[in-house]
C-alpha cells in the first residue's frame, strides 16, 4: 500500500541533517508492506484460479494471445531479435484500437491514448499503457494454460487467431514494426498505421469478435464448473442496485445456500476466505493505527484495540486454524501473528507486529515503514489513514472491501457470457 500525497509531502518537509534520504523517501513505493496479499490469494485461488486483480477487461485477454501469435508466426522474424519491444508495440497499437474503437473498453491510459499531440511509442515506453498486458494479463494466460511455460499457444487458440488474421494484415503491420524496431530513437504510431489500413482494422475486429475464440476462454479462463459457476454468482452481485461490496462474500454465501448449483462445492473455501479477510482486516487496521500514531507511546496505541480485543482475539484464533504444519513462510508468519494476538495483549500484538514488519523490509533491502524507539512508535511517513477513520474500522468489524478476485470474475464472466451485459 502506497502512501497519499499529503504522506509525500510531510517527508519531503522533514529538516534532514544531511541530505535527503533516498532510501528512506524510497519506502513510500513499497506494496503490501504488511505481506498479507500472498496468503488471501493462496486461499482466494480457490475460487478464482487465474484472473489477478488488474484483470477487467476480455479484450486484453484476446490482445495477449494475438500478441503472442503474432510474435510467432508472421511476425517472428522480429519478434526473435527483440521480443519484448515487439510486444511493447504491439500493446500500443492494441490498446490505441481499443480506446478508438466505437464500443470498446481500453485496459489502460486513458490519458495517454488521447493525448494532444497523438499517441505514440517507442521501444523502450515504461508507461502502463504499453505494459499493463503485459505485466498483469499475461499471468492470467498462462495460469488458464492458454500459454504454457515457454509461451506457447494453447492449439486451439492458436488456430482461432489463424482464422481471423490475413497476409494483408500482416504487410501493413510489418514496416513500421521493423522501421522501429531498427531505430530505438524512433516512435510508432498505432494512429496512422490503423487509419492506413482497413485490412488490419479488420483483422483485429475479427479476433476480439471470433466466437472460437471466445468459446475457448469459456472453458479455460474461468476455472472449473463450480469456478464459473460461482463467477456467474459474482457477476450478479455486482449488477445489484446498490452495490455493497463490503458484504460480497456474505451474499456469494447466502445465494449458495438459498439455491445450491455447482458452485456450492466452493461453500468450505467462500468460508476460508472469511476467516481469512476478518483477520487480515484487523492486521491492516492496526498497521495503520501505529502509522497514525508517530511519536505516540506503544501501549496507546494498545489502548485503542482493548474494547475490541475479544471480537479481534476471536477472529485470529479461526485464521490460525487455517493453517497446518505444511503451511508457506508467509502463511507461517501471518499465522504467528494471529497466535500472539489470540493468546495474548494488544500490547504484545504489536510488538510482534512492527517485529514483523521489520523483518519484511530486511528481505526486501527497503526501509522500515514502523519501528519503536524508548517505547514509542516511530513512523517515518506518516499516517496512511486519518486516525478517526482507522478507529472506526477497528470497531466496526468492517469485513475486508477488497475486489482482488471475486468482482474481477463477476466483471470478466458478464464479458464472457454476455449475461446481464
Amino acid at each position: 500500500m502506497s502512501s497519499n500525497a499529503g504522506s509525500v509531502e510531510t517527508v519531503i518537509g522533514l529538516p534532514f541533517f544531511t541530505a535527503p534520504d533516498p532510501a528512506l523517501v524510497r519506502a513510500t513505493s513499497v506494496r503490501d508492506p504488511v505481506g498479507v496479499l500472498p496468503v488471501w490469494s493462496g486461499i482466494g485461488r480457490e475460487l478464482v484460479p487465474n484472473l489477478a486483480s488488474g484483470v477487467s477487461i476480455l479484450d486484453g485477454i484476446k490482445g495477449v494471445l494475438l500478441i503472442h501469435w503474432l510474435t510467432q508466426n508472421p511476425l517472428k522474424d522480429l519478434a526473435d531479435r527483440k521480443f519484448r519491444a515487439c510486444f511493447r508495440l504491439l500493446e500500443g497499437m492494441l490498446e490505441y484500437y481499443l480506446w478508438a474503437e466505437p464500443g470498446k473498453l481500453h485496459c489502460y491510459g486513458t490519458r495517454a491514448l488521447g493525448s494532444p499531440g497523438g499517441f505514440q511509442v517507442n521501444t523502450r515506453d515504461a508507461s502502463t499503457v504499453v505494459n499493463g498486458l503485459y505485466q498483469y494479463y499475461s499471468g492470467s494466460c498462462r495460469r488458464a494454460g492458454l500459454l504454457d511455460g515457454e509461451w506457447n499457444l494453447a492449439p486451439e487458440v492458436a488456430i482461432a487467431l489463424k482464422q481471423c488474421w490475413s497476409a494483408a494484415a500482416t504487410q501493413a503491420l510489418k514496416p513500421d514494426f521493423q522501421r522501429v524496431l531498427e531505430d530505438s530513437r524512433l516512435s510508432y504510431r498505432p494512429q496512422e498505421v490503423l487509419a492506413a489500413s482497413e485490412p488490419l482494422r479488420a483483422a483485429l475486429r475479427k479476433v476480439l469478435a471470433s466466437e472460437p475464440l471466445t468459446k475457448v476462454l469459456q472453458v479455460r479462463l474461468l476455472g472449473n464448473a463450480a469456478q464459473v459457476a460461482l463467477a456467474r454468482h459474482c457477476a450478479a452481485i455486482r449488477g445489484q442496485k446498490p452495490p455493497s461490496p463490503d458484504r460480497f462474500v456474505a451474499q456469494l454465501a447466502q445465494r449458495l445456500q438459498d439455491a445450491p448449483d455447482a458452485a456450492s462445492a466452493l461453500l468450505p473455501s467462500l468460508t476460508r476466505v472469511a476467516d481469512c479477510e476478518q483477520f487480515l482486516v484487523v492486521l491492516q487496521d492496526s498497521f495503520d493505527l501505529l502509522r497514525a500514531l508517530d511519536r505516540h507511546p506503544l501501549d496507546h496505541a494498545a489502548a485503542f484495540l482493548e474494547p475490541q480485543h475479544a471480537a479481534h482475539k476471536a477472529k485470529a484464533e479461526r485464521f490460525v486454524a487455517l493453517f497446518d504444519a505444511n503451511a508457506s513462510e508467509r502463511d507461517g508468519q501471518i499465522a504467528l501473528l494471529a497466535g500472539h494476538l489470540a493468546q495474548g495483549s494488544p500490547l504484545s500484538f504489536l510488538q510482534e507486529l512492527v517485529g514483523h514488519l521489520q523483518r519484511l523490509v530486511r528481505e526486501r533491502g527497503a526501509e522500515p515503514l514502523l519501528a519503536i524507539e524508548e517505547g514509542r512508535v516511530v513512523s517515518p511517513l506518516g499516517e496512511d489513514r486519518k486516525l478517526p477513520e482507522v478507529r472506526q474500522r477497528l470497531a466496526g468489524g468492517t469485513p475486508w472491501i477488497n475486489g482482488y478476485y471475486l468482482a474481477t470474475a463477476g466483471t470478466i464472466h458478464t464479458q464472457l457470457f454476455k449475461e446481464g451485459a
